[in-house]
């Protein structure tokens, strides 16, 4: 699992990734009942110590409630409780209700970011591209990536046809599904074998590529073989073949068996879609021993066999396992004597009646429910205590503690549950934790946490439920304005309030220097416009915007001012004009003592692996006799 990374002093849901290193064509040398969605941040002894703040709501009698383009139709409920997170957690996707709308049309698999839904796909409604839309709501998970495309599982509404299974890919840019699967369709690259009804567990890659489970493929192949986890192209002649029961042979097996896998209950599929894990059984084996979690083609986790680092326990079910996308993978599984444990990349991390990580005296793990780990490796983890439901943050490094970020009310006292902000105002509500669902609990690469659980007034009377997010690792409350809203609540609802990602407001550090947008896509390309406001003072000074890909501290101490960014190549580049990627980057300042400047990138500009790099720039200002100002950094996110 990846070293636990240095956190900012005050968390920050915007912060890009771990930066990437640039590409050398550009940058030269590489270096180093009620629903809501909230975000907050997690005090230092696990209570929450910023605002669990809503960004989208079904929560009766709150502004955010409303769906997108329905006409003020609002949600009732989850139909899919279950969060998924795109790769680094920028988009997620779920499914809701809404119970005043026609039963035929009244589901909706909702995408949004942690600063609001971004659309919604209603059910029922003609899907373009496909010409039909589906019916209920999708199977569980739901694929999402960050580009904010859906992957999806599950039947259309075609009237004409009762074979109406189907996975479906939604290109977001383009407006348009497309098949990826069609019951009784042939099967790209197998001859004589079609698709069945069994179609699910998809996986989306950036990539547009998706991973899925045919459990029972109809044709020419034997029904030994017929279960197979595909990596498909769209529109490609044969789909990649990841495992198929019949024909693996995992290695591995206990005993030094070499069964065939016989069944696939369930995959997922890392990020790059290099690695998979698999949740299946073996052909033939003694009884009680056939379960296997199987990650690239190697047998992981048995039944029947003894738990790695406990003595005299044996495994038995696997409630959850998955890979994630970082390519951590994690296990919970439970004993023969019904005990839970969770093992991470083949380590125990926590089991049943360990105390709770990060707080609760006197309270220890009861049962292990779900595991989310972003590509940092840090993990979300649910758990009930012996007295409550918590959701803990843990830290990629196993030898740094954890911390509580949820829990529910114990006893008959409300507020000693998570308390929440209902409207999006940034302030608390009457409103507390009462329950957590299962499966839901996410985390993305900036360690905001995700889960969905049920509310309570003081008075204990249920108002329902609700999605909510929190920074795991935060530190204590910053109000810098004295506005009576915490500036991380500020920051998370609107990202351009912190433009060099340090998780602090601008407006309180003398920013001059702003851009538009924090995010150009490589894919479809795009514009950031530059700002810079140096003020009358500096009126016809010489300006100069310089930029780095290896971060602001420390800095390039100039004597009279010290410039905000660590020189590398990419400072290079833009010192010689940064042609054509920069335009304006050297000038005169005008008589406000203000100018302006763009990065532009055309499509594709850059490789896929750039994807998450992080890019920054600062102006300096110089009279031609010394330098008068640098700047504040501005941060630029290369997204997919």
């Amino acid at each position: 699992m990846p070293s636990q990374r240095p956190r900012p002093p005050i968390s920050n849901s915007n912060a890009p990734a771990s930066p990437r290193p640039p590409a050398a064509s550009l940058l030269g040398a590489s270096r180093r009942g009620a629903l809501l969605l909230l975000a907050c941040a997690a005090g230092a002894e696990g209570s929450l110590a910023q605002t669990p703040s809503a960004i989208f709501s079904a929560f009766a009698g709150t502004p955010l409630d409303l769906i997108p383009g329905q006409g003020g139709a609002v949600f009732s409920s989850f139909t899919q409780a279950t969060v998924r997170l795109s790769r680094t957690g920028r988009y997620l996707a779920l499914a809701m209700n809404a119970s005043s709308l026609p039963s035929a049309n009244d589901n909706f698999t909702v995408v949004a970011t942690a600063q609001g839904i971004q659309y919604v796909v209603q059910e029922g409604i003609a899907l373009p591209g496909i010409g039909f839309g589906y019916v209920g709501r999708p199977d569980t998970p739901i694929g999402i990536n960050d580009l904010g495309d859906l992957a999806i599982s599950g039947q259309l509404n075609n009237p004409l046809v009762s074979a109406n299974d189907a996975v479906l890919r939604f290109d977001r840019s383009a407006g348009q599904w497309s098949y990826v699967a069609l019951e009784n369709t042939p099967i790209p690259g197998i001859a004589g074998e079609s698709f069945s009804p069994l179609i699910d567990w998809t996986t989306l890659l950036d990539d547009g590529r998706v991973a899925f489970i045919d459990s029972s493929t109809s044709g020419v192949l034997p029904s030994s073989q017929d279960e197979i986890l595909f990596l498909a192209t769209p529109g490609a002649p044969a789909y990649s073949i990841l495992a198929q029961a019949g024909v693996l042979v995992p290695s591995g097996q206990a005993g030094g068996t070499n069964a065939f896998l016989s069944d696939i209950f369930r995959a997922t599929v890392s990020a790059d879609g290099l690695r998979y894990l698999l949740d299946g059984a073996l052909a033939g084996v003694p009884a009680g021993t056939g379960r296997v979690v199987v990650v690239d083609g190697q047998v992981v986790h048995q039944q029947g066999q003894s738990v790695p680092g406990l003595t005299g326990v044996v495994t038995s079910t696997f409630p959850d396992a998955e890979i994630f996308p970082g390519g951590d993978w994690a296990v919970l599984s439970a004993t023969t004597t019904g005990d839970t444990y969770l093992l991470v990349n083949g380590s125990i991390r926590l089991k049943e009646g360990d105390p709770i990580p990060g707080g609760l005296p006197g309270e220890t793990v009861s049962s292990l429910r779900h595991v989310d780990i972003n590509r940092h490796g840090e993990l979300a983890v649910h758990i009930d205590t012996s007295a409550r439901s918590v959701v803990v943050y843990l830290p990629a490094d196993a030898q740094l503690p954890g911390r509580v970020v949820f829990n529910t009310i114990t006893g008959p006292v409300a507020s000693s549950g998570t308390r929440i902000d209902l409207d999006g105002d940034c302030q608390l509500d009457n409103a507390f934790l009462t329950f957590i669902n299962d499966d839901t609990a996410g985390i993305d690469d900036q360690g905001r946490i995700y889960v969905v659980g049920r509310l309570a007034n003081s008075s204990l009377l249920t108002e329902g439920d609700a999605l909510f997010s929190v920074i795991g690792y935060g530190q204590a409350p910053v109000d810098c304005n004295g506005n009576g809203r915490p500036d991380d609540c500020e920051i998370g609802k609107n990202p351009l309030l912190d433009q060099d990602f340090d998780g602090q407001l601008d407006s309180c550090q003398g920013a001059v220097l702003s851009v538009d947008q924090l995010i150009v896509s490589r894919s479809e390309g795009g514009q950031q416009n530059f700002s810079l406001a140096a003020g009358a003072a500096f009126a016809g000074q010489i300006y100069l915007l310089l930029g780095s890909a290896s971060g602001t501290s420390p800095g390039l101490d100039l004597g009279s001012v010290t410039l905000p960014l660590v020189v590398d190549a990419y400072t290079s580049f833009t010192l010689s004009g940064g042609a054509p990627v920069l335009s304006g980057a050297a000038g005169l300042l005008d008589g406000a003592g203000s100018a302006g400047a763009s990065l532009t990138l055309t499509p594709a500009l850059l490789p896929p692996a750039q994807v998450g790099l992080t890019l920054h720039h600062a102006a300096l200002v110089f009279n031609g006799l010394v330098f008068t100002l640098a700047s504040n950094p501005v941060g630029f996110v290369l997204g997919a």
